[in-house]
């Protein structure tokens, strides 16, 4: 099959790190990636991107004005193409939609089959337009989240900002119908979208095994590290855990934390009142992979919290999952019950409860510690790897196209 991987990629992690006033989407942009690899692999054979960055606006989110066009290959016989933009907020939705849409049109003539990365209004007229000219195109759309829930800022936006977004969903639920399958992340996520059955597949996760060759080793030390990475945000949980960590008197406890967002004021005061507490700012993935791979104990103090739950499987659970550091985490909804076994879950909800937890895990010893990461890293490297999850993928377009 000829499919195109309509995409917002970061081809250079860190240029756009260093032009980001705030958060910068990493973690799906591994994903991204990650499943792209394993799509190629199944393919045996490149697919082509039509890509067009996910930043934020100029000049309060982003430091560039204008996003250039420019085409790529990011593998032998690929043909790929990043489409540029002025980066004005409400304008750059439009001239998106019409950019890529006019490429898409031609793309789609001889392809197959696309698959977008996002409920991404742009991206869904592009892929309509396309569908338009040759209507045996197929369209799959992989859903991380509802468009409702993407802006974590939302309920502090007035005025155009809640207007324009609330156009923005209304369009790309009318325009649903349009789309012939989805990969969503959890079982739940088909309700809202009202997705029958045959038209959808659960990849709740991936992991691309040429991240971790590294593997967490059992080696008894007297610090113990306890590693957090991830959006700073209060709804995630971060200052849970800080203050549980507080509450915890063992001077051989050391807390390190990657990231960024509303609460790193927080963070580096409670820094500078506890010295155990290390506050790392943002760190390029491949070195938060390194930092995890040390570490004695990775958190993640999401709790069950809000509808959106039921609808996520957070990206940084299988990272973790796949370093062999051990995990300890809330038994959150979207998760399915095959993990719990092999992370440590949090019994106790309260603060105090979290920091009991957290020094009991600890305690168990570093033996019991790293036979739990290992069990848990072949798990994932052998059953979520990106090739295997991705195989789903393209099982689920042949019978589409089948039909």
């Amino acid at each position: 099959m000829k499919i195109g991987f309509m995409s917002g990629l970061y081809r250079n992690e860190k240029e756009i790190i260093e032009n980001s006033k705030g958060l910068a989407q990493i973690a799906a942009n591994e994903w991204a990636w990650a499943f792209l690899r394993g799509m190629e692999e199944n393919l045996q054979g490149p697919m082509d991107i039509i890509n067009s960055i996910f930043v934020g606006s100029f000049p309060k989110h982003y430091k560039r004005l204008i996003c250039h066009s420019s085409k790529f290959s990011h593998a032998e016989g690929s043909n790929d193409i990043d489409i540029g933009f002025l980066n004005v907020f409400g304008l750059k939705h439009i001239i998106r939609g019409i950019r890529i849409s006019r490429y898409a049109k031609r793309w789609g003539k001889g392809g197959d089959a696309i698959i977008l990365y996002s409920l991404h209004m742009p991206f869904i007229y592009a892929a309509i337009k396309a569908k338009k000219r040759n209507p045996d195109l197929k369209l799959c759309c992989i859903v991380l989240d509802f468009p409702e829930n993407m802006d974590l800022n939302k309920g502090k936006k007035i005025g155009p900002y809640r207007w324009l977004s609330a156009i923005n969903t209304r369009y790309i639920y009318k325009n649903l119908k349009h789309l012939d399958c989805f990969v969503l992340l959890t079982e739940e996520m088909k309700k809202p979208l009202n997705i029958a059955e045959g038209r959808y597949t659960v990849v709740e996760g991936l992991v691309d095994e040429a991240r971790f060759a590294n593997k967490h080793a059992n080696k008894p030390r007297e610090k113990k590290i306890i590693f957090y990475a991830g959006t700073l945000y209060e709804r995630y949980g971060i200052n849970d855990l800080i203050n549980a960590f507080m509450l915890i008197p063992d001077t051989n406890f050391e807390l390190q934390i990657c990231g960024s967002g509303e609460n790193q004021g927080f963070i580096k005061d409670c820094a500078r009142k506890d010295s155990r507490i290390k506050y790392l700012g943002v760190v390029p993935p491949e070195d938060v992979v390194a930092l995890e791979i040390e570490a004695d104990l990775i958190v993640n103090p999401r709790r069950n919290v809000g509808e959106f739950t039921k609808y996520s499987f957070p990206s940084k659970n299988m990272e973790a999952l796949a370093t062999g550091t051990p995990l300890l985490g809330f038994p959150l909804y979207g998760i399915p019950k095959e993990y719990f076994e092999h992370m440590f879950l949090f019994t106790d909800e309260s603060v105090s409860g979290m920091a009991n937890r957290i020094k009991e895990v600890l305690d168990f010893g570093s033996l019991a510690l790293y036979e739990k990461g290992e069990s848990a890293r072949r798990f994932v490297l052998e059953n979520k790897n990106n090739v295997k999850q991705a195989a789903r993928v393209l099982d689920m377009l042949k019978a589409i196209s089948a039909k």
